[in-house]
């Protein structure tokens, strides 16, 4: 029998998820001819159901894809391909009538390896993650709940500027041409 060897690893979990993340990332970068940072959280985990870290696992790469799908550059030899040729499917769910892209079953087998592996990241980081879910949808709709308001000065014809209500209550914008403060356009 032969004796194996057992790395250890000092990394945390979650050091360990961030690193197969960023490895998957790295691989769908290489593969689609895309450059950028890794997703962010809100972008990775969206629409992932942590109840089945299988099928968690999945949606991650999905949405991995559907990222690089989106960053492709129009001179590359992706740029006219269909989803397919990323490995997505678009798959219609009546109950909730909408379409959501899924991986393909080629897509399954070909990153079977990292989504084992990512699997076991997820097992190993529920809290975390759904802690991180969490933060990002509450980002996500504060961001969607502040409306841009637009603000006027006294020229002729008035100069505006787009900004949010919170930037427009902490501060005060002058017009270096007529001099007088920003209002609320009416």
């Amino acid at each position: 029998m032969t004796p194996q060897i057992i790395f250890l690893d000092n990394r945390s979990a979650y050091e360990r998820l961030e690193v197969c993340l960023a490895e998957i990332w790295e691989m769908v970068s290489e593969k689609f001819d895309i450059s950028g940072d890794l997703p962010e959280d809100g972008i990775l985990y969206e629409n992932v159901n942590l109840d089945d870290s299988s099928l968690a696992s999945r949606q991650i790469l999905s949405n991995m894809l559907t990222e690089a799908m989106q960053q492709v550059s129009r001179f590359s030899c992706w740029y006219t391909k269909p989803a397919r040729a990323y490995g997505m499917i678009s798959t219609y769910y009546p109950s909730e009538n909408q379409t959501k892209w899924n991986l393909a079953p080629e897509a399954i087998f070909e990153w079977k390896t990292q989504l084992s592996n990512l699997q076991e990241m997820v097992d190993q980081n529920l809290g975390i993650i759904r802690a991180m879910m969490l933060i990002a949808t509450i980002s996500k709709s504060e961001s969607c709940s502040q409306k841009e308001v637009v603000a006027a000065c006294s020229c002729d014809p008035p100069r505006m500027v787009k900004m949010y209500p919170k930037v427009f209550q902490n501060c005060e914008i002058i017009c270096k041409d007529c001099g007088t403060k920003f209002g609320l356009d009416m």
